[in-house]
C-alpha cells in the first residue's frame, strides 16, 4: 500500500457517512427494542450487525470509486512473505499486552473507585451472546472473522491512517487510527486499542493491509469460539479486587509488548536502509 495513496484526498464527509451509518443502525434497534417493544434476539442482533457492516464496506466501494482509487491499491501486495510467521507471533504479543493494559486499567479504577468494578463484572457477565442456536454461531463468526476484518482494515487502516500518516506521521497515526478504532466499536474492552496499533504496525511495516486482515480474522475468530465456549458454560461470577500487583504485572506484560513493536520497528527502519 503505497501511503501517499491518500495525501491530498479529502476523507471528512466519508467518516461523517460511516458515523451516520452506525448511528442509523442503533437509533433503529432501539426503535424497535424500546417504543415497539419487539424482542431482538441474539441471531437479529448477528444479522443487524452484519447490515451494518456491510452497508460500511459500500461506503468504502463508494469512497473509492469517487476518487479513482482500485481496490488492489488500497490493500497492496505484501513486501515480504515473512508476514504469515510473524502474524501469529504478533496476536501472542497482543494478547500479552492487552492483558497488561486491562491489569493497569483495573488496578487504577480500584485506586479511583471501586464500585465501578463491580458495576463493570456485572455488565460483562450479562452481556454475553447465547450461541446456542447454529444459525446465530455460522451468522457470527462469518460476520466477526470474515467480514469485519475486511472492512474494518479497509477502514482505518486503509483509508484512517494512510491519510493521518500524510498529515501528522507514523507514531501519530498509529495512535490517532488505533483509538478511533476503538471508539468506533462503542466496547470498553482496552485489548481493542493494542489490536489496532499491531494492525497498523503490520501495514506499515508491509506496506498491505493483508497482513492486518488476518490479524484481525485470527482474533475476532478466537473471541467468537470464546463466546460459543461460554454459551455453554454456567458462567459464575465472583468478586475481586485488583491491587498493587495487577499494576505491576500489568506493567511489565504490556511493557513487553511495547518493546517488541519497538524492537520491530528499529528492524524495519534497518531493512530499508540496506
Amino acid at each position: 500500500m503505497n501511503f501517499e495513496l491518500l495525501k491530498d484526498t479529502k476523507t471528512r464527509y466519508f467518516f461523517i457517512e460511516l458515523l451516520f451509518v452506525l448511528a442509523f443502525g442503533i437509533l433503529i434497534l432501539f426503535v424497535l427494542a424500546k417504543v415497539f417493544r419487539i424482542h431482538m434476539t441474539d441471531g437479529d442482533l448477528q444479522i443487524a450487525v452484519l447490515l451494518i457492516t456491510v452497508a460500511q464496506f459500500l461506503l468504502v466501494m463508494k469512497f473509492l470509486k469517487k476518487n479513482n482509487i482500485k481496490v488492489t491499491e488500497i490493500i497492496g501486495k505484501p513486501s515480504k512473505k515473512k508476514f504469515i510467521f510473524e502474524i501469529p507471533v504478533t496476536l501472542v504479543v497482543t494478547y500479552i499486552g492487552s492483558i497488561g493494559l486491562i491489569l493497569i486499567l483495573l488496578a487504577l479504577v480500584q485506586l479511583v473507585n471501586p464500585s465501578i468494578l463491580e458495576g463493570l463484572e456485572s455488565s460483562l457477565t450479562s452481556s454475553s451472546v447465547n450461541m446456542t442456536s447454529t444459525f446465530v454461531v455460522v451468522i457470527s463468526i462469518f460476520s466477526a472473522a470474515i467480514v469485519a476484518p475486511i472492512v474494518e482494515e479497509f477502514i482505518f487502516r486503509g483509508i484512517l491512517m494512510n491519510r493521518l500518516y500524510n498529515k501528522y506521521g507514523l507514531l501519530k497515526s498509529v495512535i490517532y487510527s488505533s483509538l478511533i478504532f476503538f471508539i468506533m466499536h462503542i466496547n470498553p474492552n482496552p485489548m481493542l486499542v493494542c489490536l489496532g496499533v499491531s494492525c497498523a504496525f503490520l501495514v506499515y511495516k508491509y506496506k498491505s493491509l493483508i497482513p492486518s486482515m488476518i490479524l484481525h480474522a485470527c482474533n475476532n475468530f478466537i473471541v467468537s469460539l470464546r463466546y460459543v465456549y461460554d454459551s455453554t458454560e454456567n458462567p459464575s461470577s465472583s468478586a475481586f479486587s485488583a491491587d498493587y500487583s495487577f499494576f505491576i504485572l500489568g506493567s511489565i506484560l504490556f511493557s513487553m509488548y511495547v518493546l517488541y513493536l519497538y524492537i520491530s520497528f528499529r528492524k524495519c527502519k534497518v531493512d530499508k536502509l540496506l
